[in-house]
């Protein structure tokens, strides 16, 4: 069985941010094991070792964000999109103009604003 960790950025990954992705990547990756580690059973090197090996870092960053306050709403169509298997081909434009105009910004705010 084999698990993975995605690192997404949608500003992108380049010269500038690149060891920081990595390093990202790698504490996520240590944070697991050291929690793993913490369980109430004492683990054998091999069985960490294992668990480990189960794990691996990819970074699926890419330059679609144009502005620095659609973050939320970036982290949001990952989630939504990765979740049910479709590739990502949603842009900065997709944020105010899908949905009859709505944008995914208005559509959200629609969603939440109904559901109270």
């Amino acid at each position: 069985e084999s698990h993975e960790i995605f690192l997404y950025d949608a500003k992108g990954r380049n010269s500038y941010n690149q060891d920081s992705h990595d390093s990202i990547m790698n504490d996520i990756k240590q944070l697991l094991m050291d929690e793993f580690k913490r369980a109430e059973i004492e683990w054998a090197d091999d069985e960490v070792d294992s668990f480990a090996a189960q794990w691996s870092l990819k970074d699926v960053s890419e330059h679609q964000q144009e502005n620095d306050f659609d973050c939320g709403i970036f982290t949001f169509l990952f989630i939504a999109y990765h979740s049910q298997g479709i590739p990502m081909t949603f842009t900065q434009a997709d944020v105010y103009d899908c949905w009859g105009g709505l944008g995914v910004r208005g559509r959200l705010a629609h969603l939440l604003c109904h559901s109270l």
